[in-house]
């Protein structure tokens, strides 16, 4: 035998494993860890859940366990709001100043207030309103926008509806005159049903014949 025919015989037994190899689980089933653990193992393998309301105020116990960049974004939404800084912070997580200072204004928060950071009258209610508190605050009271106030248009009032009525009218035809012609002249103008008087005066020829 050749090194060819022997190379050649090789390959097709390869090829015939090739075909007739199993691939895989024949239950075409697969199988996870958790699968054979009991309720107690998985439940230990579970962190803590914790659920945050960044809506409202937060005492300090909590807000040390929040991650810091959910904690900076609480901050800094409260300053956007409301304009805190780290004694009004104080007053919501109800520890002292200097406490609140050495925990935001150190790595990983890095807080800065300038001694000019100051609420305004307006922002210290809407902050006493936040906190829930029922005293109120010693800044001046809000001030509200004056109310405007808007003139009614006058309208003139329109005249009562009166009655019209026809007092005298005249007519005058020229040419042939038929009393067809007059009577249905009348009934246009005047109608059916009209009440009042109707004089006929006619000239024929410059004399007048009366009624």
């Amino acid at each position: 035998m050749t090194d060819f025919d022997y190379e050649v015989k090789e390959k097709k037994a390869l090829a015939r494993s090739a075909k007739y190899k199993v691939n895989g689980s024949r239950s075409k089933k697969c199988t996870l860890a958790t699968d054979h653990m009991t309720p107690s193992q998985i439940k230990k393998m579970n962190g803590e859940t914790v659920a945050y309301n960044f809506n409202k105020p937060m005492d300090w116990d909590t807000f040390k366990k929040v991650h810091p960049d959910l904690g900076k974004e609480y901050i800094l939404n409260l300053v956007d709001l409301y304009g805190v800084n780290f004694k009004s912070l104080s007053e919501m997580f109800g520890v002292s100043r200097d406490r609140v200072f050495k925990f935001l204004s150190v790595p990983p928060y890095n807080f800065k207030f300038g001694p000019g950071s100051k609420m305004s009258a307006q922002k210290r209610a809407a902050w006493e309103a936040f906190l829930g508190g029922e005293k109120k605050s010693e800044a001046s009271p809000v001030e509200t926008a004056p109310e405007e106030k808007t003139e009614a248009i006058g309208i003139p009032e329109t005249a009562a509806a009166t009655t019209m009525t026809m007092d005298d009218f005249t007519f005058r035809f020229s040419g042939k005159i038929t009393a067809d012609a007059v009577a249905n002249a009348l009934r246009v103008v005047l109608g059916d049903g009209l009440n009042g008087t109707i004089v006929i005066k006619g000239l024929f020829g410059g004399c007048d014949n009366g009624e």
